[in-house]
């Protein structure tokens, strides 16, 4: 069984407290990068690209040291003990300083920066588990202030004809991308006023129908710059070595 995510101390990650965060979580191929492009678009805000899930590894890590830390040792014990020290880990220091490292070494604020965060395709059971997903989801949630997940989705039948997904039976991309979905909509059910369910093909035809996205992050919207720029081509041939799903 997944463990709960480890609860972040109040007032232990002050930098985190000094902006605001939006996570896009996604899957390869799904439209993100436009997506993503719009919400950088947005002054002030700042949502890096891929980082092979790094911050799923650090959910990992302090998973495996909550595990230590309450499962097999909660009192002391001396050196004949095998989890000898365990009960001394301090989980709650490890995540505030670890999560602080994060945002100044890989979301790396600007001086203009007041909305921080990433965009992410490594969330299919390719990558994680039912429970793992929803367990670091919920994480997200809990450790950054505020934070408001953005999940993007596309018909599998168009994410099928393109880069790695072709190298897959069409049954087994739809039996992936099928899961993703439900994954990402049971969130979104749950959270409904920190987690939005975005459709490629519909702002892909209709720029307008990234209005309830705007509202959702209370941000106002430009029609015709949000127009402009998804008119715009993008540059997606660059080197992906494991950018799998």
């Amino acid at each position: 069984m997944t463990p709960p995510p480890p609860a972040a101390p109040p007032g232990a990650t002050p930098l985190l407290s000094g902006y605001r965060f939006v996570f896009l979580l996604t899957y390869g191929r799904s439209g993100s990068t436009v997506l993503n492009r719009v919400l950088n678009a947005i002054p002030g805000y700042l949502i890096r690209g891929e980082n092979e899930n790094a911050l799923f590894h650090l959910f990992r890590y302090l998973q495996a040291l909550r595990r230590a830390r309450h499962d097999y040792l909660r009192r002391d014990a001396g050196p004949e003990h095998p989890w000898f020290g365990a009960n001394g880990i301090r989980v709650r220091r490890i995540m505030a300083e670890s999560l602080n490292g994060f945002l100044r070494h890989v979301l790396r604020p600007e001086p203009d920066s007041r909305v921080l965060g990433f965009k992410e395709i490594r969330h299919t059971r390719l990558a994680m588990s039912g429970p793992e997903f929803r367990a670091y989801a919920e994480f997200l949630l809990e450790a950054f202030p505020g934070a408001r997940l953005v999940f993007n989705t596309r018909r599998w039948q168009d994410v099928a004809r393109s880069g790695w997904w072709t190298q897959m039976p069409p049954e087994r991309v739809r039996e992936v991308l099928d899961d993703a979905d439900a994954r990402f909509a049971a969130m979104r059910d749950a959270h409904p006023d920190r987690c939005i369910l975005m459709r490629y093909e519909d702002y892909a035809a209709d720029p307008a129908a990234l209005r309830p996205l705007f509202d959702f992050l209370g941000e106002p919207f430009d029609a015709a710059a949000i127009g402009a720029l998804m008119a715009e081509r993008l540059n997606h041939k660059v080197p992906v070595p494991g950018g799998r799903p």
